[in-house]
């Protein structure tokens, strides 16, 4: 059996990760999820001004989100692939990628607090 044709086209390589995206926030609650996250704190840097170290960092917690979450359906679909049996070796992939997932979350609601609750306490305050 010889190797899967690669993609020659830079085009079409783009468009099938478009594609898998899609798949991805389509099937995914949590993608969805982190969508509206990401949506919200777009608009709220917008809404603090952030300066250029804030949206750094807002981008990054926002690009690790969701980094975390193709790798963790990638890993989660390719496990299911390879077999429907219950195996220890099966839940323990989900169950780490599953945990970067939750480390990035984590990570993400620290930049947010970090960058948000100031100025979100100075409007209440006044």
């Amino acid at each position: 059996m010889g190797s899967p044709a690669r993609n020659t086209s830079f085009l079409l390589s783009v468009g099938n990760a478009c594609c898998g995206f899609r798949e991805a926030f389509v099937s995914e609650r949590n993608m969805k999820i982190h969508t509206v996250a990401a949506t919200l704190g777009v608009m709220l840097g917008i809404w603090t001004s952030l300066d250029r170290m804030g949206w750094l960092f807002l981008s990054s917690a926002i690009v690790l989100m969701f980094l975390c979450e193709l790798f963790n359906t990638a890993i989660e679909t390719t496990v299911n692939y390879i077999s429907t049996d219950r195996h220890p070796l099966a839940k323990r992939a989900k169950d780490v990628s599953a945990a970067a997932c939750l480390v990035s979350a984590m990570y993400a609601v620290i930049v947010g607090i970090v960058l948000f609750a100031p100025p979100i306490w100075e409007q209440i305050k006044h």
